[in-house]
């Protein structure tokens, strides 16, 4: 199968062991690492990292870790880094970092859903550049917590987020709001 997404042209491909629906239950890295360990082992294994870019969809440092001692390249953190030494592990490795809002996480302190995610976005990288990191995504955390109105909101405002110098990641499939 990943053979046919290569040949298709695709470009990323984002795995992960955690459900991130709404309601969904926190997962440790020992239960997220028994889920997705094999499948890892034998992508590496077979060398596909060779072939496309692989990111871990994770909060989990420790899972984390051990995709990217396999070889992943990006460091894809629905929890909007939490934890900061995730931070340190992208710099350790070198990986592209996804910086996401989640609004689960980090619960609205305004009505503007564009002001509030420019000063989380302005607050995480000052945090990200003290590590010297300059690698970042930026994600909107579409769907995260957000109703569709502030979806369409942030669809509809996507280049406002552009004076910040980094590509923006909208992860639209499978919300409510589509």
């Amino acid at each position: 199968k990943i053979d046919d997404w290569i040949k298709a042209g695709v470009d990323i491909i984002d795995i992960g062991g955690v459900s991130t629906r709404p309601e969904s239950e926190f997962v440790d890295s020992s239960e997220e690492l028994s889920r997705i360990r094999d499948a890892i082992d034998e992508l590496y294994r077979l060398k596909f990292m060779d072939k496309v870019v692989f990111s871990i969809d994770s909060y989990n440092f420790d899972t984390i870790r051990f995709c990217l001692d396999r070889g992943f390249k990006i460091i894809n953190d629905v929890y909007g880094l939490n934890d900061e030494n995730i931070i340190s592990l992208s710099r350790d490795y070198k990986s592209h970092l996804v910086l996401m809002h989640n609004s689960w996480i980090y619960p609205h302190k305004q009505d503007d859903i564009i002001l509030e995610l420019d000063t989380f976005f302005k607050q995480k990288l000052e945090i990200i550049y003290k590590y010297g990191l300059n690698d970042v995504i930026l994600d909107i955390g579409f769907g995260f917590g957000k109703d569709t109105l502030q979806n369409l909101e942030l669809i509809k405002n996507l280049r406002h987020f552009a004076h910040f110098g980094y590509e923006i990641l909208v992860g639209a499939s499978r919300k409510r709001t589509i």
